[in-house]
């Protein structure tokens, strides 16, 4: 069976996030993330980003925790420690399309 949030199309995050999560990653920052899988479910992680990824369906934060990695879409963050990143950093960073 087909799933919706695997078929979404990839928006990408704002630039100012991406930058943060980038430090925090640098800094080896321990996080709370909060995020919608790729089957809907709202989930949180807690650990370290240790790698980022850009691959055909998006770009990707992969978090350790609990000698597990787990691969977040970065479009379906939706807190980091407690602040809802929308609020925070606003929507996309995508440039919008030429008429």
């Amino acid at each position: 069976m087909e799933n919706a949030m695997e078929d979404k199309k990839y928006i990408p995050i704002n630039c100012s996030l991406y930058d943060q999560l980038e430090a925090l990653s640098v800094k080896k920052s321990l996080l709370t993330i909060e995020f919608n899988s790729s089957s809907g479910i709202q989930k949180m992680e807690k650990g370290l980003i240790v790698d980022f990824k850009t691959q055909s369906d998006g770009e990707f934060a992969f978090v350790s925790s609990n000698e597990s990695i787990t691969k977040i879409r970065l479009d379906n963050l939706i807190s980091l420690n407690g602040s809802n990143v929308r609020d925070e950093f606003g929507e996309s960073c995508a440039l919008p399309n030429k008429k």
